[in-house]
């Protein structure tokens, strides 16, 4: 697998620090951006309930029944960046991505079939290759149940 450049990895916290300033309140239309709100609120298409706080950067996923749970997604966490389809190439594994949009952007939540790797993906966030950039942090502990590839 070939390693990311530094020069990528800072590209990719900076879209991610852009993206977390595109907020919506938690009470309106998650497509719909709200200046004044601190987060970014969104229902992906798995139906969990997501936000993403601009001050602290950790995205949180939950569905209705339980309490949210919370991942750093920068550098607070033993996080990795990989280029998504070389990974899924070496690994011999199939892609599938649940995504939810944004108005300057796609924001999502990605996962790998067969593997116990989940994490918070930003397709739109591309390499100097072309190729779509992910976070990811294996066995999240309390990740939300009924949340698998379709």
């Amino acid at each position: 697998m070939n390693k990311i450049p530094q020069e990528d990895i800072e590209n990719f916290s900076v879209t991610m620090n852009l993206q977390a300033h595109r907020t919506v309140e938690r009470s309106r239309d998650p497509l719909i951006p709200s200046r004044e709100a601190r987060r970014a609120t969104w229902v992906n298409t798995a139906g969990l309930y997501c936000s993403l706080d601009e001050n602290t950067s950790q995205c949180e996923t939950k569905d209705f029944l339980n309490q949210p749970v919370t991942y750093l997604i920068i550098s607070e966490n033993p996080l990795s960046i990989f280029d998504v389809e070389t990974y899924c190439q070496a690994k011999g594994v199939l892609e599938s991505t649940f995504y939810a949009g944004m108005t300057s952007g796609t924001l999502g939540i990605h996962q790998l079939h067969g593997m116990k790797i989940h994490g918070a993906m930003w397709p739109s966030q591309k390499n100097r290759e072309g190729k779509s950039l992910v976070l990811y942090t294996e066995n999240i502990p309390g990740f939300p149940k009924g949340f698998t590839a379709q």
